[in-house]
């Protein structure tokens, strides 16, 4: 099965309505999440038993404003920070 992850304020809500309609039966109801929700998507993942990964589209660099972290997230961008 497919799983799709749209970012809100970046993926393309008729995108999302093509792909759910395109994978009846054979995929999962896509997951709505931000940027910064990096434990959101992690669990989303691992519930689902994903072991692949395609990345496909654009996005558009957010503003700090926009970035929602979850507690993963926050605990994943410290350690970035810090290792720069």
């Amino acid at each position: 099965p497919l799983h799709l992850i749209a970012f809100e304020g970046q993926t393309d809500p008729n995108l999302v309505d093509y792909f759910k309609e395109h994978q009846k039966g054979r995929s999962h109801n896509p997951l709505w999440s931000h940027f910064g929700a990096v434990g959101e998507i992690l669990s989303y993942l691992k519930e689902n038993d994903v072991t692949h990964i395609v990345m496909a589209g654009g996005m558009q660099r957010p503003a700090w404003s926009e970035i929602k972290f979850d507690w993963k997230g926050a605990q994943w961008f410290a350690k970035i920070s810090m290792a720069k």
